[in-house]
């Protein structure tokens, strides 16, 4: 039976923010800046697994629970982010950091009730928006590749 949902607005935010330049050293980045009015932005690097949860705590998002992940290209590339979870109903947004808008979004390409999102990207700086569809919480697993 095919499932019946509710519109839901997504708005597209143009920020002025600065973007991080990033520190001197590869391996230490800088923490990223605070992004959509939100302080905890984590850093994440492409080609790797984050396991995460959403939580009541979490930053918000077209009023549902978000978790906001930076990360950087020093050259134009396709990435592939995929977000998985049991618990609730995944969807994606990719952002550029700079602007604050929406490159991408994306609610069940992975399969099921999973999101994917697979975009050719220019080097810079983007924020990946783990969340819900419905305002759901629990435990999920992102990851990036390239």
């Amino acid at each position: 039976m095919a499932r019946i949902r509710a519109a839901k607005w997504i708005p597209v935010v143009t920020l002025l923010a600065t973007a991080s330049c990033g520190g001197d050293s590869p391996t230490e980045p800088e923490a990223p800046e605070a992004f959509l009015g939100c302080a905890d932005v984590r850093s994440h690097s492409i080609g790797s697994t984050t396991i995460g949860t959403l939580s009541s705590g979490s930053c918000l998002y077209v009023n549902d629970p978000t978790d906001l992940y930076e990360f950087r290209l020093s050259q134009s590339r396709t990435v592939t982010i995929v977000l998985n979870s049991s618990a609730f109903d995944a969807w994606l947004f990719l952002f550029d950091r700079t602007t604050g808008v929406v490159i991408a979004f994306d609610d069940d390409s992975g399969g099921g009730f999973n999101s994917r999102i697979q975009q050719n990207l220019a080097a810079g700086t983007y924020v990946i928006g783990a969340t819900s569809f419905d305002g759901g919480t629990g435990a999920y697993t992102m990851s990036t590749s390239q």
